[in-house]
């Protein structure tokens, strides 16, 4: 039985999620806005990583973003390093960022 992996379900509904090796948040030059820094390995040729956050009517206790893959023919390089502003994209408790396998989980 062949397995799929798991689809996104968010901005980037054509795209896979991957898993990824570091998560981190990390303030601007200027102090006020806070990034999401996510590095990792592709797991093989002809696909992008963008980070996709997930659509919610209401602000949800934890905001799920998730790590995608959609296929791209512009990439050269297996290793990745993206990054979003997310203040706009923060739960009253904090972020979730969900790979393939695992999730990492910050608070506010």
């Amino acid at each position: 039985m062949v397995s799929n992996p798991p689809r996104s379900h968010t901005g980037a509904p054509n795209a896979r999620l991957i898993d990824f090796d570091e998560a981190v948040i990390k303030t601007g030059p200027m102090g006020s806005t806070r990034f999401l820094r996510v590095r990792g390995t592709l797991p093989e040729d002809g696909l992008g990583v963008k980070l996709a956050p997930r659509i919610y009517a209401t602000k949800p206790d934890y905001w799920v973003i998730e790590v995608a893959a959609p296929i791209s023919r512009d990439v050269t390089e297996r290793a990745f390093e993206v990054s979003i502003p997310i203040d706009g994209v923060t739960g009253t408790k904090g972020i979730i960022v969900r790979g393939h396998t695992h999730e990492v989980q910050f608070e506010s």
